[in-house]
This record gives structure tokens, C-alpha cells and sequence, in this order.
């Protein structure tokens, strides 16, 4: 599911719409719409790098941290 939302994906912008598709529109995503989703490893990556925020995970901040990836 993911890597069909997230294929030709580039920009800190379509990362993050990739994000708010999974977290539904919420400013975060909880571990369990991450698992719905990514692999074990996926997520266990992005569990150890995000923020714990108040019923979630801050994806916005993820994205931030990590964007370089993708240049």
C-alpha cells in the first residue's frame, strides 16, 4: 500500500502527503497505521526517529530530519 502512494515520490511535500494519507488527515501517526502499511523494519525505523507526540508520532518532523534522502 505504501509503495504505491509513495512511488515517484521526491519532495518533502508528496513525503509528508504520503504521511497524512496513512495518519488520515491528523497532524500524527500512530504505530499501528504505520504497521497497516510499511514493513517491521520500515517501521521500527521510523518509530526510533519520530517524536512521540500526544496520540502518535510526528511524521511532519520525520520528514524534516530525513528529507535529504531524497535529494
Amino acid at each position: 500500500m505504501i509503495s504505491q502512494k509513495t512511488t515517484n515520490v521526491s519532495t518533502a511535500s508528496e513525503v509528508v502527503n504520503s504521511f497524512m494519507m496513512i495518519a488520515q488527515d491528523k497532524e500524527f501517526v500512530t504505530e499501528e497505521q504505520l504497521r497497516n502499511v510499511l514493513t517491521p523494519t520500515q517501521v521500527d525505523y521510523c518509530l526510533k526517529h519520530m517524536a512521540k507526540v500526544p496520540g502518535g508520532y510526528d511524521y511532519k518532523q520525520f520528514v524534516d530530519s530525513v528529507i535529504f534522502l531524497f535529494s
